[in-house]
């Protein structure tokens, strides 16, 4: 994405460029997540819900298509990912008090 696609409010609101990885990976912005499927496929929609001026817009950022069983390894992972976060948080928590 060379540009931020967002419509400008005025002046004082700054274009950010992209962000890219060392690897040359760009990183895109998403606070939505449609999952679909067919009998062969997973789809992942990353979406990015808009609110300005009292308009929503839901604008498509990424799609990633994977089969059943990288979806199933996905899942997991996520799971796995999940539990750790929970613990550091809790961790972090438990430090504060």
């Amino acid at each position: 994405m060379a540009k931020n696609n967002r419509p400008q409010k005025g002046a004082e609101e700054p274009t950010f460029p992209p962000a890219i990885s060392p690897l040359g990976v760009r990183s895109v912005y998403s606070n939505n997540l449609e999952i679909t499927f067919s009998s062969l496929d997973v789809r992942f929609n990353f979406n990015e819900i808009i609110a300005e001026q009292g308009t929503i817009t839901v604008e498509r950022r990424a799609s990633i298509v994977t089969p059943i069983p990288h979806f199933k390894a996905i899942v997991e992972a996520l799971n796995t990912s999940l539990a750790q976060l929970e613990e550091k948080l809790r961790e972090q928590k438990a430090a504060k008090v």
